[in-house]
């Protein structure tokens, strides 16, 4: 008799969130390594894992997140995950409009997204989101807001926030 495999749905969410903090901040460490000459440090810059939250990089994550990942290099770049207990990824969206222009930022592009579960669920629908980017005040940083209706057991959606410079 075969046994029936027990389904996680969670980890389709985990799995998810850290997917897309990966290739926010390995994308950018890619492009500065291609462009780097042969002897730059900067391609050297090794991303570090941890659990910080938005916070520690100066942003304020949504009332209701939790479950954080982060990323962060030497050279300033970073991105934070978590998840939502409640909210749309709207909701969110409106959260950090309202935050980010009061503190200067300017909004470059907002839009709907997709994103394809990985491969732990590859027959899994695709994830339905809005992705914003913004410019700092200074002009010398872009952060992209990435938040996505993925309602779980435990969570309605993911979000992910990422910071790189300009060159980038």
């Amino acid at each position: 008799m075969a046994q029936e495999r027990k389904s996680h749905p969670w980890i389709i969410g985990v799995v998810l969130v850290a997917a897309v903090l990966m290739i926010g901040v390995g994308a950018a460490l890619l492009h500065r390594a291609l462009v780097a000459s042969g002897g730059d440090t900067a391609a050297q810059d090794v991303p570090r894992g941890g659990r910080k939250r938005p916070e520690a990089f100066g942003f304020t994550a949504y009332p209701t997140a939790f479950g954080f990942h982060s990323t962060e290099t030497d050279s300033g770049e970073w991105s934070a995950a978590y998840q939502l207990k409640s909210g749309t990824a709207r909701q969110v969206q409106d959260f950090y409009s309202g935050t980010l222009k009061v503190r200067g930022w300017r909004l470059l592009e907002e839009g709907p997204t997709r994103q394809q579960p990985g491969p732990a669920n590859p027959n899994a629908r695709p994830v339905t989101g809005i992705r914003s980017r913004w410019l700092d005040p200074k002009g010398g940083r872009v952060l992209t807001v990435l938040a996505l209706d993925f309602p779980q057991k435990r969570s309605t959606g993911n979000v992910l926030l990422s910071s790189t410079t300009m060159d980038n």
